[in-house]
């Protein structure tokens, strides 16, 4: 891995102008936000989707407008929604279980009973029990991406971020949250 340098760009996981720097990953050129470490630039050629999806938000008509969006956009066909960490463990591990895993998961950080964070460290411990293959988590904020949270992003890989503050508008989010998904997906086929 070799930094080769520098500028500004649209993060889709910020949400706002970041810096960027490029690095060579496996012999790939690849342009990344410096804050939360999305690849940027990239764009997915046609729709991948997952079977299955949990959202974990205890904002309950954000998280029914999202599950909503994700089918329509056939991002997924089946959305499970949790308004607490605890609920989605519940359901994760159901899910696990019934041998019928998510294809990825949407974690909102601030949760009653078990915040996203710990609910994701939760994930991690379960998929290792059951001996399953790590799940992409996409992690929803308002809080901006700093040094604790990238260390949280590293210890959950494959993991993003997704600011959901600086907007009002459901559609942006869920447009910002498609386009990550989308890549997500796609690298984990």
């Amino acid at each position: 891995m070799t930094l080769t340098d520098s500028n500004f760009v649209y993060c889709q996981g910020c949400g706002e102008v970041v810096e960027t720097h490029r690095l060579v990953v496996e012999g790939a050129l690849q342009k990344r936000c410096i804050f939360c470490g999305l690849v940027l630039g990239t764009s997915v050629a046609g729709p991948a989707t997952a079977e299955r999806a949990i959202v974990a938000d205890d904002a309950q008509t954000l998280s029914e407008l999202i599950a909503d969006l994700l089918v329509k956009g056939d991002l997924a066909r089946e959305v499970r929604t949790c308004p607490n960490g605890r609920e989605f463990l519940t359901e994760f591990t159901t899910a696990l279980v019934a041998r019928r895993p998510p294809g990825f998961v949407t974690l909102d950080v601030e949760m009653p009973l078990i915040n996203g964070f710990q609910s994701a460290l939760a994930m991690r411990a379960i998929e290792r029990g059951f001996g399953h293959a790590r799940i992409p988590i996409i992690f929803f904020s308002v809080r901006k991406c700093d040094e604790n949270f990238r260390k949280v992003l590293k210890a959950c890989q494959p993991a993003v971020y997704l600011n959901k503050a600086g907007t009002a508008d459901p559609q942006v989010i869920v447009d910002r949250l498609s386009a990550i998904i989308r890549q997500v997906l796609v690298k984990n086929e």
